[in-house]
């Protein structure tokens, strides 16, 4: 952000603290500070609470005390004689300032921050427990919640330009030199690059090597390519060196017999291979093998012969076996068709049977309810006539005979009802019958059907046993006659081929011994002419080693050239990079510089090596750091006017507390709100003297 913008941004908010109060923070009971927005010195021995209002301010505004410690770290809570914490208090600051209407209408900002403690009290236990602490913000009298507090504090200025403003060493020790060294920046505005470029003409090539990058992305990528070419380089006369001692002289006159050697002696294995597939082609031996081939023929043909005569013999015996098997099957299958018919019958009956027998049933629970019927119509008698309306009995008057109509038609009817009933019985009854004659039916001819498979049963047995008989002498009388036949083994003409072939085995045995004891001897001599051409490739392989190896010796002599060709060319541009940030570095020093009286700022140093290094070192004006050397004093003077200037920048201006102000006898002029804290002996409580002399004092 530009000055003029960062001006815009707050449009000149003066702040100033009218009054600070305190209740139960660190060691302080209750203290209101009122200051009507002047600036002041508070007196006090040691342990008055003097940096207790610094604290207390600094925790207003950033929730921190003085050294940047969070409320966790620093013991804000109040303690007793003992040192113990006082628990159930209300821990608070609140801070009133005047600010201008257009950051609030009312022209002046309530602030404050309230911690309590959390106790709660769980099942079974009589005390409650402290379950550590919670803070209530306040912004302008409107209860807020933490974030929105920060957020409306941001508005107003950053965290870090309060604490530049409110603090005059926090810019030249707390602060983190890069974002001093930002600040520093940004305060000098905008330094164009052309300008840099045209106070040295080695820096033309700067745009060229950013290359649209920003400097800080080209600056890593040329680091990273240094490096790794750096490596790269650092490997590869090693790497040589390697295949300097791998290369073995070689007489040029070796080369030759080697090459010779190896032409020769691959003649030699051919020839040998030659005798030694002629010895594996057959000869004599295949000779042999031929006729035991025409023997195992005879032989075939021998078993065969021999195998159709006992066909011959035994044919009919054999065909015997299986006409008795096909007739025993047919017999029971014709015996089992008859049995299944008859299964398939009884299954229909058995069917039929469950229907008649349900019929039966219905037809006799009928009968049953018919006479219930009867017995409950002949068990009625009539009932007194009575009135319609009263629901009395009608006495008997004399000379009325309406009571022996009445009886006379109830006995009328009840006759009919039971006539009809009985009727209705009879034919029930008649149902019933017929049911159970079917039933009867039915089960009759079950216990037939029965009978005939129980009986079929029987038979199919007999049938069996009867076969079976037949099957089993066939069998003997086959038995018996392929126990008459000759066994081939035992004839002369089988004998004279077994005798045959035991003759051609034992001269096929006795050759392929011979045979094999030349090819070993062939073996032997082929592998001795093999070691002689391994050796004379050896020389070989040697030499194709050496040239392979000086070949790649070029390769990495020519490799190493480009490389540090490349590394010449990346340390330039870092050069040049590091040139122009020298260059920026001194416009904005001076620059920078040129804004304030008794302070000056160094922002680069140079390296032995010719570099430019990065720093920002706050100095007086005679050159001696802020904290090599500087006395209190010049201390205060510095800071003071860090916090003036950065303030015209940022368009701010916050309340400046000085802490040992005893050891500062004059301030510089300024318009700044100055509290200075000054240790008094004699002052047991704190005494405020206002720029206007008057002591504000609660």
């Amino acid at each position: 952000m530009s000055t003029k913008e960062t001006a815009e941004y707050w449009n000149r908010v003066d702040m100033r603290l009218h009054s600070l109060e305190l209740k139960n923070f660190k060691g302080v009971r209750s203290y209101v500070l009122s200051l009507n927005g002047e600036s002041a010195v508070i007196f006090g021995e040691n342990e008055t609470g003097k940096s207790t209002l610094i604290d207390a301010f600094y925790y207003l505004l950033f929730e921190k005390n003085a050294l940047d410690q969070s409320i966790q770290k620093f013991a804000f809570q109040t303690l007793d004689e003992q040192g113990n914490i006082i628990h159930h208090l209300e821990h608070s600051v609140k801070g009133e300032f005047s600010v201008p209407d257009s950051l609030n209408s009312s022209g002046s900002l309530t602030l404050e921050r309230c911690v309590t403690e959390k106790w709660t009290k769980t099942r079974g236990s009589e005390k409650p427990t402290r379950r550590g602490t919670e803070t209530e913000y306040t912004f302008d009298g409107e209860p807020v919640s933490q974030t929105e507090f920060n957020r409306r504090m941001e508005e107003i200025a950053p965290v870090n330009v309060f604490k530049m403003l409110t603090n005059i060493h926090y810019f030249s020790m707390q602060m983190d030199w890069q974002d001093r060294r930002k600040v520093l920046f940004d305060l000098a505005g905008d330094i164009k690059d052309e300008e840099v470029i045209a106070s040295n003409l080695d820096l033309a090539k700067y745009p060229k090597i950013l290359d649209g990058k920003t400097q800080d992305a080209r600056v890593n990528i040329l680091k990273k390519v240094k490096k790794e070419l750096s490596e790269d380089i650092k490997g590869i006369p090693e790497r040589i060196d390697e295949n300097e001692l791998g290369i073995e002289p070689v007489d040029k006159t070796d080369l030759g017999e080697a090459r010779n050697t190896i032409l020769a002696k691959e003649k030699a294995i051919d020839s040998i291979l030659d005798k030694i597939a002629g010895l594996n082609s057959g000869g004599f031996s295949g000779e042999i093998k031929g006729e035991l081939a025409e023997l195992d023929a005879q032989e075939l043909r021998l078993k065969s012969n021999h195998s159709q005569s006992i066909e011959e013999a035994t044919g009919e015996a054999r065909r015997s076996i299986g006409i008795a098997k096909d007739e025993k099957h047919e017999a029971i299958e014709l015996v089992s068709s008859k049995i299944r018919e008859l299964a398939l019958q009884r299954t229909e009956l058995l069917e039929e049977h469950a229907e008649k027998e349900a019929k039966k049933n219905a037809e006799k629970k009928e009968v049953e309810r018919i006479e219930g019927l009867i017995s409950e119509t002949r068990a009625k008698e009539p009932k007194p006539k009575v009135c319609d309306l009263c629901d009395r009995p009608f006495e008997n008057v004399e000379g009325d005979t309406s009571h022996d109509d009445y009886i006379a038609k109830f006995n009328e009817e009840k006759a009919q009802a039971l006539k009809l009933a009985d009727e209705k019985l009879d034919q029930a009854v008649l149902a019933l019958e017929k049911a159970e004659q079917e039933l009867e039916n039915v089960t009759s001819t079950g216990q037939g059907i029965a009978k005939e498979i129980e009986n079929l049963e029987k038979e199919r047995k007999e049938v069996t046993g009867l076969h079976d008989k037949r099957i089993k002498d066939a069998q003997q009388a086959y038995d018996d006659l392929l126990e008459e036949q000759p066994n081939v083994e035992d004839s002369e003409e089988y004998k004279d081929i077994l005798k045959k072939r035991e003759e051609l085995e034992n001269k096929l045995e006795n050759h392929q011994q011979e045979k094999q004891a030349q090819v070993q001897r062939l073996e032997e001599k082929k592998d001795e002419i093999k070691k002689e051409i391994s050796d004379a490739r050896d020389v070989l392989v040697v030499h194709e080693r050496n040239e392979s190896l000086s070949k790649r010796n070029n390769e990495l002599r020519e490799l190493l050239a480009e490389k540090s060709r490349r590394l010449d060319e990346v340390e330039a541009d870092l050069t040049t990079i590091e040139k122009f940030i020298t260059a920026q570095s001194r416009f904005v020093t001076e620059k920078v510089n040129g804004m304030f009286k008794h302070v000056s700022f160094k922002l680069f140093e140079y390296q032995n090596n010719g570099g430019v290094k990065e720093t920002c070192e706050v100095l007086g004006k005679n050159g001696v750091g802020y904290t090599l050397g500087l006395n209190s004093a010049q201390q205060v003077q510095i800071g003071m006017e860090i916090i003036e200037v950065l303030g015209n920048h940022y368009g701010l201006t916050l309340p400046v507390f000085i802490d040992n102000r005893e050891s500062v006898t004059e301030l510089p002029e300024t318009n700044l709100q100055v509290i200075s804290l000054v240790v008094s002996p004699g002052d047991k409580k704190l005494r405020v003297e206002t720029s206007n002399k008057e002591a504000l004092v609660a």
